[in-house]
């Protein structure tokens, strides 16, 4: 399953138009922060922009339009 996810956020961050190729997808220590974590937008956010979150929230909105994400009911 990392592999599958990995390869839809690949494919997210290649419509934003990053090439990611180095980062990480792995459950996380703590179940409370879900059941898969990973470092892509720590490793390709432009480290002078202030504001990290819209970032994170441009992938997210990557995965949604390519239904590889859904929220939970």
């Amino acid at each position: 399953m990392e592999d599958k996810i990995k390869n839809w956020i690949k494919e997210a961050m290649k419509n934003l138009g990053i090439e990611a190729t180095d980062f990480v997808v792995e459950h996380p220590a703590d179940m409370r922060f879900g059941d898969y974590s990973t470092n892509v937008a720590l490793k390709y956010s432009n480290p002078e922009q202030k504001d990290q979150i819209s970032f994170e929230r441009a992938i997210q909105d990557e995965l949604f339009k390519t239904n590889q994400l859904k929220l939970k009911k």
